[in-house]
């Protein structure tokens, strides 16, 4: 992690969701143990988090009950919806 910011359990699946901000990502510790990236290539820039796409800077995230995660795309003032 570099400089993490918040982060989000999920109760449903036991997963923890990580702002990885230093790193633009967003990592999940899942209910095993095993630390993966979520969302997020390292890169910067202003486009939806995913695969090889660069992607800004994640700070906050929170989940509801449906499963949707919600990131705050920091330096894009913008709010990044992903869901099942």
């Amino acid at each position: 992690f570099n400089n993490p910011g918040m982060l989000a359990v999920d109760q449903t699946n036991g997963n923890i969701y990580v702002c990885d901000t230093g790193n633009d990502r967003v990592e999940v510790i899942n209910s095993w143990g095993a630390y993966l990236t979520a969302f997020g290539s390292g890169g910067t820039g202003n486009s939806n988090f995913g695969g090889s796409t660069p992607n800004p800077d994640p700070f906050g995230i929170a989940l509801d009950s449906s499963g949707l995660i919600y990131v705050n795309d920091h330096n894009n003032s913008k709010i990044k919806v992903f869901g099942p």
